[in-house]
């Protein structure tokens, strides 16, 4: 299991950077429960949206009753058999049923019309949670009129993006002590932290970025998977598969961000990670892929 999955918070209380909506979310769910909303969940790449997303759901419906969504592959056809799911109420312990949106702002027009709709007539059991970048909503809601109507009819959560470099390289240090890697003080996690969060903050991909495996908003991805201190501080070289796996999942992600192409992949249309997975592929075999956000 990566360690990914295997630290992800489980609980609330696990959750860490994320104090404020964490309190709100929870004074929700004492209130009368998470469900009968919708929720936009936005904010820079491993700040925890994945993770809250999941923990929101959890809070409404059983493991089998939540369903996760590619935004760009959401079709009006499929929203209207969505919406007729959700008239049903789940099997299981808990009755409600959970949809997770990831990056939303690969919506398209008609889709988002729909969602008006649909998200008007949300049944009291269901919680729809979308989950966008800080960059992608803003291009979002420049492509798009109906993009501001849509977050006015969900609860918008827009996760911390500062003061976190302490919380995450705490917890970092906790599972790497846990995992028998732990060699550095904890100062040494705090400098990592910021200096790899100010390289994803400015498209400039480092050594230690490149390193993938999913957190959650316990610790960003790129944090936990450069726990080992050989890795974390230089002296190991990315291993090719690692490398690859990192640059395919950030070049589908900035594909979906925004319009505008690296150089490295001329030609490639914005809804067509296939293709860009495929020129990658051929670009590694030929040699090192520049990854530069384009200006």
């Amino acid at each position: 299991m990566q360690l990914a999955e295997k630290y992800r918070p489980r609980s609330w209380a696990d959750v860490v950077g994320q104090g404020k909506i964490v309190t709100r979310l929870r004074a929700l769910a004492a209130r009368g429960g998470l469900a009968g909303r919708a929720y936009w969940l936005s904010g820079q790449s491993g700040t925890g949206k994945t993770t809250l997303a999941k923990l929101i759901a959890a809070d409404v419906a059983d493991p089998f009753n939540v369903a996760e969504l590619d935004a760009a592959a959401l079709s009006v056809g499929e929203l209207l058999d969505l919406e007729r799911e959700m008239q049903v109420y789940g099997l299981g312990v808990k009755t409600g049923r959970a949809y997770l949106v990831n990056e939303a702002q690969a919506l398209r027009k008609p889709v988002i019309r729909q969602l008006l709709v649909m998200l008007e007539r949300l049944p009291a059991h269901v919680a729809v949670v979308f989950t966008t970048t800080t960059e992608g909503q803003e291009s979002l809601f420049e492509d798009y009129d109906d993009a501001s109507p849509l977050l006015s009819r969900c609860l918008r959560l827009d996760l911390a993006r500062r003061d976190l470099s302490r919380p995450f390289a705490e917890r970092a240090k906790l599972i790497a002590e846990a995992e028998g890697l732990d060699g550095q003080p904890i100062e040494r996690y705090v400098k990592l932290s910021a200096n790899i969060a100010r390289r994803i903050g400015s498209g400039s991909v480092g050594h230690a970025a490149l390193m993938r495996a999913r957190s959650g908003s316990a610790v960003p991805s790129w944090f936990v998977s450069a726990l080992h201190p050989a890795t974390a501080f230089g002296v190991r070289p990315v291993p090719r598969r690692e490398m690859q796996s990192a640059i395919w999942g950030l070049s589908i992600r900035w594909l979906r961000t925004d319009r505008r192409l690296s150089h490295s992949w001329p030609g490639v249309r914005f809804h067509d990670p296939a293709t860009l997975i495929q020129s990658s592929q051929r670009r590694l075999r030929s040699g090192p892929v520049p990854l530069r956000r384009p200006t």
